[in-house]
Formats: C-alpha cells, sequence, structure tokens
C-alpha cells in the first residue's frame, strides 16, 4: 500500500472511531501543504459527529494517536523514498563512471549528470558547465517558463573546483527542497571526482599520443632522412663523374626529387609536434589542420611546405585570414578542379606574408569566380595585399595565390 493509501486509510478509521461524518488529513511540507486527504460519509461538509452529538476527549485522544500513526506512516514513507533517491543517484554516478571508463570525455559524462540531476530533483530543465570548457551540457524539455532557483551549485572535490550545476524549474512550480540538494550532495562530490577522472584519462591518451608522434618523428629523422642524405650524397658523387652522358639529367632529377622529400618529411616531422586538434594557436598547425580536413573533400593528402619565420611573424588577424584562405582554397580545388595532386606553400618573403594552392586539375574559366574567392580578393586589398590566379598552359593547373603585409599600411 503507498503513502497516500495509507493515509486515507487512517483518516477513515478515525472517522469510524469518533462516529464523525467527515474528516481531512493535511501533510506539511517546507512551502506549506503538501498532501490534503479529504473523506466523508454524506454529502455534509461539517465534520459534526453522527446523532448531533459533541466530540468527547476521548475522540480527541483517539484522533491523536491516529495523527501519530500517520506521522510514523509519513516519516517512513520518506524514509524510503530517500533510500530510493540514494540508490538512483548512485546509479547516476555509476554511469557517469561507465560513460568515462568506455572512453568518453568529461562532457560527455557531464551531459550524464546534467539529465540525471534534472530528473532526481524534479526540474524542469539542468546544466553543467565545467571548469575551463567554453560549452556547457544540458537537460530539459523547455517547456513553459523557467527560472533558475539554485545557479551555483558546486562540483567541487576536496582540492579543486570542477564545475557548477544549474537547475530551472517551471516559475509556477515550488522550489526544488533543500533535503533534496543536502540528499544529493555526497552524490555530487562522487561525480565531481569522475569528472576529474575523466579529464585525467583524456591528458593520459593525449600524453600517449604525444609520445608515440614524438618516436616517429625521431625515427624519421634518425633514420629516414639520413639514409635519404646520404643516397643524396652518393648519388651527387656518381653524378660528377657522369660528364654529360644521358643518364646525369635523370641522376640530377632524382637528387632533386630527394631534396623535396628530406624537405617534405622534415615538415611533417614539425607537424607532429603540433597540438592534434590545431588549437595551439600557431600558423604552421592551424594550416596543417585545413589541410587535414580537406582530405576527405579532395581524395588524398596534398602536399604541404613552410618557409620563412611563420608563426613569429604574422598576426593573429593575419593568421586567421591566411588560415581562411587556405580553407576557400582547398574546398575551391575539391568541388572544381578534379586534380589529382594539390600543394599548398605558405611563406614568409620580403615581409609579406604568402600563401599559395597549386593543383594540376582542369583549370578555371576566365571570369568565373565564386563570391567565396572574390571575398578572399577583397580582403587581401583591404590588408595592402593581393590574390590572383594562374592557369597553366592548355588551360590546366591553376595556380592560386594570396598574400598580405606582415606590418599594417599606414592609413
Amino acid at each position: 500500500m503507498d503513502e497516500q493509501a495509507t493515509l486515507r486509510r487512517i483518516t477513515q478509521v478515525a472517522m469510524e472511531l469518533v462516529r464523525a461524518r467527515h474528516g481531512a488529513l493535511a501533510v506539511l511540507g517546507p512551502y506549506g501543504i503538501e498532501q490534503f486527504i479529504h473523506a466523508e460519509r454524506d454529502a455534509s461538509v461539517v465534520a459534526e459527529k453522527e446523532g448531533g452529538e459533541s466530540f468527547t476527549e476521548d475522540d480527541e485522544r483517539i484522533v491523536t494517536i491516529l495523527a501519530a500513526a500517520a506521522s510514523a506512516a509519513i516519516e517512513n514513507a520518506q524514509l524510503v523514498e530517500r533510500t530510493r533517491s540514494r540508490e538512483r543517484w548512485q546509479q547516476l554516478v555509476t554511469r557517469m563512471g561507465s560513460v568515462v571508463l568506455s572512453g568518453g570525455a568529461a562532457q560527455d559524462a557531464a551531459g550524464v549528470l546534467a539529465e540525471g540531476a534534472r530528473d532526481l530533483l524534479k526540474a524542469s530543465g539542468a546544466s553543467v558547465v565545467l571548469q575551463g570548457h567554453a560549452d556547457l551540457q544540458r537537460a530539459g524539455d523547455g517547456d513553459g517558463v523557467t527560472e533558475s532557483v539554485v545557479p551555483t551549485v558546486t562540483l567541487q572535490t576536496r582540492d579543486r573546483i570542477v564545475g557548477v550545476l544549474t537547475l530551472d524549474r517551471v516559475a509556477t512550480e515550488p522550489p526544488v527542497a533543500e533535503a533534496d540538494l543536502e540528499l544529493a550532495q555526497p552524490f555530487l562530490e562522487q561525480a565531481a571526482v569522475t569528472l576529474v577522472l575523466a579529464e585525467a584519462q583524456r591528458e593520459h591518451e593525449r600524453l600517449a599520443v604525444f609520445e608515440d608522434r614524438d618516436r616517429i618523428a625521431r625515427d624519421l629523422h634518425d633514420l629516414v632522412i639520413q639514409r635519404l642524405f646520404a643516397t643524396g650524397m652518393l648519388l651527387e658523387r656518381a653524378l660528377r663523374s657522369m660528364a654529360d652522358s644521358p643518364a646525369a639529367a635523370r641522376v640530377s632529377t632524382a637528387v632533386d626529387q630527394l631534396d623535396l622529400t628530406v624537405k617534405e618529411i622534415r615538415q611533417t616531422i614539425f607537424a607532429l609536434h603540433e597540438p592534434m586538434d590545431g588549437s595551439g594557436g600557431a600558423l604552421r598547425g592551424r594550416i596543417m589542420q585545413e589541410v587535414s580536413q580537406a582530405n576527405s573533400v579532395l581524395g588524398f593528402s596534398p602536399t604541404v611546405r613552410f618557409t620563412g619565420t611563420i608563426d613569429t611573424s604574422a598576426s593573429t588577424e593575419i593568421s586567421d585570414q591566411a588560415v581562411a584562405a587556405v580553407r576557400e582554397l582547398l574546398t575551391n580545388v575539391g568541388k572544381h578542379a578534379k586534380a589529382t595532386h594539390v600543394e599548398v606553400a605558405a611563406a614568409v618573403v620580403d615581409h609579406r606574408l604568402i600563401v599559395t594552392v597549386m593543383d594540376d586539375g582542369v583549370g578555371t574559366h576566365q571570369g568565373v569566380r565564386s563570391s567565396g574567392l572574390a571575398n578572399l580578393q577583397a580582403r587581401a586589398v583591404e590588408m595592402g595585399g593581393g590574390f590572383e590566379i594562374t592557369v597553366g598552359e592548355h588551360s590546366t593547373g591553376t595556380t592560386a595565390r594570396w598574400y598580405v603585409p606582415l606590418t599594417t599600411p599606414e592609413s
């Protein structure tokens, strides 16, 4: 039998024992009456005794005893509900742990927390904002006019604040009970520890990847480049003894290709030390990120070359525009050029940053430019630079060159 049925039965028993025609039981909470149970034997709305007699002191004692029984039933029901709530909070923390153990990030675990906290605290919505993360994880149906009732439930461990849990409610509903928040507090502390573990796990994975990339970079430098360099030296030595023989030209070409390969491998080594998400702010890393994302559009990996002090010479504004230029040019090649080879080059020459994208595709039709390319040209001119496109012989292959000065022109 549930709590309400028990309280209704107690009310009816009280009516029978004191021979009352009408009875009512009110359950009080921190914000007023939480439950109101009404019972009557006929249409009368007066809690009078059958036969018109007055209630006696014995009747009062009986009702008092039954009120105590009702109080005990309410306390027992509340105890059962608190036990169930603890179980549900523990299950929520366990779900968060499962997300982390399966490789999920702290944001994923925070999303589980937001959804669970919304349901367990009977709020219309919940949000979790993690320390050091701009995005938030939110759960809620968005129905009704909501207002924040608990703006700062802090998620913290013993030594650090992990984030903040915010709860919303429909304006016409009662606020979240303090008792429910007190019950949730130890589990929210466990949730904070789980979020810290998720961040630590992700950082450990990042470090492992960086260590692997460092090993690959060392192998490329110590083994591959050294062998290519030695091979190039042997070919140059052999070239000097060939004079003007027909094979000399082929060997010279091979030496040039080896030099180019060494440069590309060195650039790859540099890229291995860039942040994996291109978030480090360095222009080289950001361009490499754009090139990597263009692979799916092009169907192959472009060649990338850097010359000069790319990272230290370009301002944030210039870097942003250069990255936008690379993105637009690679997108344009992927959509129209039908190329099989693309080379991206960024160079600092004569106090200018020059971005060049070359392809071996079908070329571009004269007078036809997308709005994106027109915007690139307008922005370059605005910054004191320029943008030009040239087409190779027989309308095959295109070279797009975007450049801006590294010092702002005087107004």
